[in-house]
């Protein structure tokens, strides 16, 4: 169907309206609303308390900080990646091992005492380049000298790999660097869970139920790299089987420089007087071109103080210029909020400051990607669900970048992956059964804030964009086993997902065959298809998608289980008992208005009594019968995947539950003071059964550390809080003005189909303010 011809008379329509709005001209200064990045660090984490430790990154590489002083491990540059560590500290022979962690965005400090020294370490990556720093800082708060024996070691464990980067990636081994030896030494235990009790993120060189990890000594003799002494001050080691390059550079001439294969051991004989001061800096450089090496590493020695620097001013500038209007990077630009409910403002804030985090600039499929996570996985890699969870801050901030992914996304098979990888542009990972709405809500989004209806006549793969949200939609139908044996009843004619729980939940081995959540999510796209063509001009068209969407509704409904869950449909009429936070937020966001008051108080109940926590959630209850066998921190009893909590707050306010939604957003504060959204938080300590459960970034499980799908925090804050959701073809954007929020504030400049708007909530309700 064409609609370029409905667009004229929209476009005019919506100018009339628009007309009405309040209008100011307003000059905002973001920096005065948005809080600074020294204010969304992590606070001081103790060594017996944090799990995850915090990471670095400069928009093109990735790497998680340890335990030790000085070292980190899974470092990921596509295409470089990084083996094991990068070497620590010793003092007097004995490792130096970090007390306390913080996080920043622009980089983390650790902190330690030894032999009677106060020694602070501060990481960073300089910003957009292959180049790490190291500012160490030895101080001496005794009345006497103290003068140690320091080695430092410095492993270049680096390889390249052009291909084969999956959600899990290519990385040396110290058999060898070849694709192969890395899935036996690296993927198949990680398959098997053998690293399940211990992690190669910490200490190396522990047995982890039966693998054992190389010692130093191992890493640093193994055959397939050479290092070299450049001069006193730099070493570089060179991978004999890849392009792959890496340089250290010291500020302190060492004693002794002793060279291996893969780095070397440098030693200094330093005395620190009574109440004074000594330091220590060094740099890494990696690439493929030895003297580009060279002079880097040897600038940013050179001028250490002024490159260490620019590493948090370069991050504060691309901070502000994320909530500025028509800056030079992003396509448009983050909402920026306004209030002086400060509970509310760092959960939102945490959000933005996420999407910075994951941003990266070095990849060739785009020149922008929010990545999906990381690190220890994917550091090319963006997956269709978790990106859905901030879809309309997506349209608002990049609508640029935003359909280049789309589009992108439509030119693979979506029945096979779960995402893309970025570095090569293939499909990644398996199926993944949310694939179709995620990405249906997403195309649906785009339009409704920017306005492009003309994309809907573009044609990629053989279909129109309208055409594939029609396919999208109606899959069901490919999905349906009815008719087939142990499948007579016409309840089956409901989407069945198989019976693969990895295309589902991966950790909740009964979620799988005909659940209640996707299934809803289908009613939900069929409600939007067929608002979509009444608004087209099709009439008989969208009457019929409404019709299929009741009748499909209808059968969902029978999937209850009457004490506010919902049931799983097996073959030959099982049903199986799921207690499980994702039924609660499809069936309360996309079928609110079919559910009778008395399911909506059950859904409630459940969800208070057995899956919220003081602060925090259970993605699963832990009276679901496949809790024992479903401990996953991101879906089972003991955490919560971070888009959890977001979607139960989405399902909450839809159901007619807004100040519960609201409250719920304040509670989970004190989890934003460990840094970033991240893949999931777990609950732990002595209460981890009750509502007064410890909460912290998980690591268990092969978590990663940052993740994207946190960023729709501040989606729900603006679609649901301050109503801004816009209608397919409609001039009002706002969902309920005249309902009065809890929430005091201004969300300022919201990119609206190319203009500028305010939304203003206070004691009357919403306004829609054109800046």
């Amino acid at each position: 169907m064409c609609v370029n011809r409905y667009i004229r008379l929209i476009s005019f329509l919506l100018f009339i309206a628009l007309l009405s709005c309040e209008q100011t001209k307003e000059s905002t200064n973001v920096a005065d609303i948005i809080p600074t990045l020294d204010e969304m660090s992590s606070v001081w984490m103790s060594r017996d308390t944090i799990d995850f430790l915090p990471s670095i990154r400069n928009f093109r590489a990735q790497a998680i900080t340890n335990r030790d002083l000085t070292s980190i491990s899974w470092f990921a540059s596509a295409p470089y990646s990084g083996g094991y560590h990068t070497g620590i500290m010793k003092i007097n022979g004995e490792p130096v091992m970090a007390d306390q962690h913080r996080w920043s965005a622009f980089g983390t400090i650790r902190k330690a005492t030894s032999h009677g020294l106060s020694i602070t370490n501060s990481t960073r990556m300089v910003f957009e380049e292959n180049g790490i720093l190291w500012k160490i800082e030895f101080a001496n708060t005794s009345n006497e000298d103290i003068t140690i024996d320091l080695t430092q070691d410095m492993i270049g464990f680096i390889s390249r790999y052009d291909t084969h980067w999956q959600w899990w990636y290519p990385l040396p081994s110290v058999r060898g660097n070849s694709r192969e030896i890395f899935e036996e030494d690296f993927l198949i235990p990680f398959k098997e869970n053998l690293f399940e009790k211990k992690d190669v993120r910490d200490y190396i060189g522990q047995s982890i139920q039966g693998q054992t990890w190389p010692s130093d000594s191992e890493i640093l003799n193994v055959k397939f790299y050479r290092t070299s002494s450049v001069d006193e001050k730099t070493i570089l080691i060179e991978d004999l089987n890849s392009p792959a390059k890496t340089i250290f550079s010291f500020s302190r001439e060492p004693e002794i420089i002793t060279t291996f294969n893969s780095g070397a051991t440098l030693k200094w004989n330093i005395t620190i007087p009574a109440g004074g001061k000594q330091d220590l800096n060094y740099v890494m450089a990696w690439g493929d071109n030895a003297e580009e090496l060279k002079e880097s590493a040897s600038g940013w020695l050179t001028s250490f103080d002024l490159t260490f620097k620019s590493v948090k001013q370069e991050w504060e500038n691309k901070w502000v210029q994320l909530f500025t209007p028509d800056n030079r990077f992003w396509s448009g630009n983050f909402p920026a909020l306004e209030t002086n409910d400060m509970r509310a403002r760092r959960v939102y804030y945490n959000s933005p400051l996420t999407m910075l985090y994951l941003m990266h600039t070095n990849l060739p499929v785009m020149d922008r990607v929010v990545l999906t996570g990381g690190p220890s996985w994917g550091p090319s890699i963006m997956f269709f669900w978790d990106t859905t969870s901030w879809r309309t801050i997506g349209a608002i901030t990049d609508p640029e970048m935003m359909l280049e992914n789309m589009k992108g996304w439509l030119t693979i098979d979506i029945d096979k992956y779960y995402g893309r990888d970025y570095l090569g542009g293939r499909g990644v990972g398996n199926r993944y059964s949310a694939n179709y709405w995620a990405i249906f809500q997403m195309l649906h989004e785009y339009l409704v804030v920017t306005g492009n209806y003309g994309l809907l006549d573009e044609e990629i793969n053989g279909r129109t964009i309208l055409e594939h949200m029609e396919f999208m939609a109606y899959n069901w139908r490919n999905l349906s086993k009815h008719g087939q044996p142990g499948y007579e009843r016409d309840l089956y004619r409901l989407a069945d997902f198989g019976p693969n729980p990895r295309m589902l939940l991966e950790a909740v081995p009964t979620y799988i065959h005909t659940v209640a959540a996707f299934n809803a999510g289908y009613v939900g796209m069929l409600k939007r298809l067929s608002d979509m063509h009444e608004k087209l001009g099709n009439a008989e068209k969208a009457d019929s998608i409404k019709n299929d969407a009741a009748d499909m509704a209808q059968r969902v409904l029978q999937l209850y289980a009457g004490d506010g869950t919902w049931n799983s449909l097996f073959p030959n009429n099982k049903r199986v008992e799921i207690r499980h936070t994702l039924d609660f937020h499809f069936l309360g966001r996309y079928m609110a208005d079919e559910l009778s008051s008395e399911m909506k108080e059950g859904m409630i109940a459940f969800v208070e009594n057995e899956l919220l926590t003081n602060t925090w959630m259970r993605a699963q209850s832990i009276n679901d019968p496949a809790a024992e066998n479903s401990d996953r921190p991101d879906h089972g009893p003991l955490g919560a995947y971070d888009g959890w909590p977001l979607n139960t707050m989405e399902a909450l306010y839809h159901m007619g539950y807004a100040e519960k939604a609201m409250d719920y957003y304040r509670d989970i504060y004190p989890v934003t003071l460990e840094g970033t959204w991240s893949q999931a938080r777990e609950l732990w300590g002595k209460n981890k059964y009750n509502k007064n459960a410890r909460v912290r970034i998980a690591r268990r499980g092969m978590c990663v550390r940052e993740a994207a799908s946190g960023i729709g925090f501040a989606n729900v804050m603006l679609r649901e809080f301050f109503g801004f959701a816009p209608k397919f073809m409609e001039d009002q954007p706002l969902d309920r003005p005249e309902m009065v929020r809890s929430i005091r504030g201004r969300m300022h400049h919201i990119n609206y189909k190319g203009e500028l708007y305010s939304i203003v909530s206070d004691e009357s309700g919403l306004k829609l303010i054109r800046e």
